[in-house]
């Protein structure tokens, strides 16, 4: 890939976390494929952001890179599953039923602002980063679909939102046996043990898992 291909990547993250795609046409909205991409850089540059956590749990070399790319399947896997809640809920709500691949290449999408997540490093700032970038993403999330599904504003808003709503409760009744798996997969990629709260799995929450040893260091010592 050379410069001038990279950079017109680039330009595709921002067309779409600006939504210049519903704003000029002939943009057209991502396909599968790179909206696949998408959603991987976005989760890849999520951990970046919190890649103190990786450097407090040792994580170095190929692991460091196993554990990145594990954080942007992981980002990919949970949109993938809010698409299918949203593919189901939203075509009685909108009265318009849009072909699977495309809502999954539209939710994908949607991650397009989650791809500057590595700015959350920022000290201080980095917590209100984190939010903005949540909330950029949930408002692409509503325009696209509306876009996409030639609906009105407030149809897929609802849409979005009781998927939203699905996804929450999904993260409460199936939030421990997700927990431990995910934790299982982060001990086998980077070696170390996990504290991960099962209820943020499948809430959205970013895929970093505390270590434990991290998690110690953080603990504050008793006075003396």
């Amino acid at each position: 890939m050379g410069f001038v291909d990279f950079f017109g990547w680039l330009m595709t993250i921002w067309d779409v976390a600006s939504l210049r795609v519903i704003e000029d046409p002939s943009l057209g909205l991502p396909g599968l494929l790179t909206s696949g991409l998408i959603a991987l850089v976005a989760g890849i540059s999520t951990l970046l952001g919190h890649c103190a956590i990786l450097f407090i749990n040792r994580v170095r070399g190929l692991r460091f890179v196993a554990v990145l790319i594990v954080g942007g399947l992981f980002l990919t896997l949970l949109y993938t599953i809010q698409a299918l809640i949203l593919w189901v809920v939203a075509g009685p709500i909108t009265q318009h039923r849009l072909h699977l691949a495309e809502l999954v290449s539209v939710t994908l999408s949607s991650t397009a602002p989650l791809a500057y997540g590595f700015l959350v490093f920022i000290p201080y700032l980095g917590v209100l980063i984190g939010r903005i970038l949540q909330g950029w993403s949930a408002v692409c999330l509503w325009l696209l679909v509306m876009a996409a599904m030639d609906t009105t504003w407030w149809q897929a808003l609802i849409a979005t939102g009781l998927a939203w709503m699905i996804m929450q409760l999904a993260s409460r009744l199936l939030g421990r046996p997700a927990g431990l798996l995910a934790g299982k997969v982060w001990t086998l990629v980077t070696g170390h043990p996990t504290m991960l709260d099962p209820k943020d799995v499948l809430a959205g929450t970013p895929f970093v898992p505390i270590g434990r040893a991290a998690a110690a260091s953080t603990e504050p010592r008793p006075a003396r």
